[in-house]
């Protein structure tokens, strides 16, 4: 049985644009097969980091004869519409037949839908199709109207082993394929899948994303093996490396050992969240200075490749320490003033108003455990969210806590009583819980504030959403109190919380 293929050729699609695509172009070609009664294997949709492919196997030549039922109005309804549904299907009365439809009885006529051509319906329906993708981010090129994720350089598409014939974009389909264009220009023209995927893994191009995941995984052991060297899986990381590419090599290089001074997760955060590169660690569990990185590029015998990413590293530590230290010139305690600026929930205040809730929360909840807060810890808690403040945290917001907790130790607070401000925002996703007293104080107090805040401002989940991660903090609070064996009443403590806030109640609904 005759297979559609639809390749959409484009300059670089980021990762994001790829799984949206995945997605999108999958329940667009679905609905509408559904819809034409046009039967089919499976649909696979493919991408890489230039194109997204569209194979949709064992479908018929002919789409069969069939009748079409066509509602009219109600049997009781005015003559005048009753003669309207006529004219506009050219039928007569004695054509129409009554069927009972919700107890109310209408007029149908059963339309004969002629046998159809299944390569017509796609030739003119495709660029329809194509429309009705919508982006998040989409782009327009040239006087064009159609957008698209990225500009589209070529379209490839072929029915049956026939070219289907049709335009989107500015761009005519046809049956040409390339390969990948950063280590060649070679394209030729194709009328089969066996012949389409020959030829793209001929010409360096991994069409299934987890057979490029499998490839970065594979050489990542190798540099490990080689260097003694270990590297914590995140599957994150190497699946959005895998879209980068369309063909990937492992390269790697080294950074200047003067910048372990910042943080071990200050590093990580730049090497691996900014990059997008993979850091290693040794088999003591300290982190090493070299980084690996993804690349199409096979081989790079100057050196110049590797010397490039070193540059762009050094470039990036260099600014992170620069942030160090202009963030430094202002103490967290300086810092409380400057939340005011930094508005939270509208209706709520700004984040100064957030921060002394949650060191009153915080307190009480002390006071329930029977524990005092130290006058260090007092002055912690003021500052909690301070590090909101910083350039660090502007650039590098995974980093909220962990800027507050360094800047913290910088100016002479203790290790203990300044790692809450980390421990504020566990559990995350596979973490502990905090241990230590005065970090489950603060812990339990952020995600108290945090939930009456947004039930407050009318921010509450719903089946399918929690953009503000409600059912996280109120799992991470439920966590908090179980693996610490803590007896709280929650409803007093949330009562207690309300309290707290300053609000207009007859604006809040």
């Amino acid at each position: 049985m005759p297979d559609l293929l639809l390749e959409i050729f484009c300059e670089d699609l980021p990762p994001n644009s790829q799984i949206e695509g995945e997605k999108k172009l999958q329940s667009v070609f679905e609905t509408f097969l559904k819809i034409q009664n046009i039967s089919f294997a499976n649909i696979k949709i493919l991408t890489t980091s230039r194109r997204f492919f569209i194979f949709i196997s064992n479908l018929p030549e002919k789409k069969k004869k069939v009748l079409k039922s066509i509602r009219g109005p109600m049997v009781n309804s005015k003559e005048t519409a009753v003669l309207g549904f006529l004219k506009s299907n050219n039928i007569l009365k004695k054509n129409l037949m009554i069927k009972n439809v919700n107890d109310k009885e209408y007029y149908f006529y059963e339309k004969e839908v002629p046998e159809q051509s299944v390569f017509d319906i796609f030739q003119s329906s495709i660029p329809i199709l194509l429309k009705e993708v919508k982006w998040r981010k989409s782009m327009r090129w040239s006087s064009l109207s159609e957008k698209w994720a990225r500009p589209i350089k070529s379209i490839f598409c072929i029915f049956n082993r026939k070219v289907v014939i049709f335009s989107f974009a500015g761009i005519n389909s046809n049956n040409v394929i390339y390969g990948n264009y950063v280590l060649n220009n070679n394209h030729v023209k194709c009328k089969t899948f066996l012949d389409y995927n020959i030829f793209l893994k001929k010409n360096n191009v991994i069409l299934e994303q987890e057979n490029r995941e499998k490839i970065i995984k594979s050489k990542l052991k190798i540099i490990c093996k080689k260097y003694d060297l270990y590297f914590e899986p995140d599957d994150k990381l190497i699946s959005e490396n895998s879209r980068l590419v369309e063909n990937p090599n492992i390269m790697y290089g080294r950074f200047d050992k003067e910048f372990f001074t910042m943080p071990e997760n200050f590093i990580i955060s730049i090497v691996s969240g900014q990059q997008k590169y993979f850091s290693f660690k040794d088999n003591k569990g300290n982190l090493s200075n070299l980084f690996a990185f993804v690349t199409n590029h096979k081989i790079d015998k100057t050196n110049q490749i590797k010397k490039g990413h070193e540059r762009l590293l050094r470039a990036r530590f260099n600014d992170a320490l620069f942030f160090i230290k202009e963030d430094s010139k202002i103490k967290l305690v300086d810092r409380i003033k400057m939340l005011e600026e930094i508005i939270y929930f509208e209706k709520l205040g700004n984040l100064r108003q957030k921060s002394n809730r949650i060191s009153k929360i915080s307190k009480y909840v002390g006071k329930l455990m029977n524990f005092t807060f130290t006058k260090e810890q007092d002055l912690i808690s003021s500052f909690c969210l301070c590090d909101l403040t910083t350039e660090m945290v502007n650039e590098f917001p995974n980093l909220q806590g962990y800027v507050g907790n360094f800047y913290a130790n910088k100016e002479g607070f203790s290790k203990k009583s300044s790692l809450a401000l980390i421990e504020q925002y566990r559990p995350g996703f596979n973490e502990k819980v905090p241990t230590l007293i005065f970090s489950i104080c603060l812990a339990v107090a952020e995600k108290i504030d945090k939930i009456i805040s947004t039930f407050l401002s009318n921010k509450k989940p719903s089946g399918s959403k929690d953009p503000y991660g409600i059912r996280r903090a109120s799992l991470g609070l439920i966590r908090i109190l179980i693996d610490n064996k803590i007896d709280i009443e929650l409803n007093d403590l949330i009562y207690k919380s309300l309290s707290f806030f300053k609000f207009e109640k007859k604006k809040i609904t």
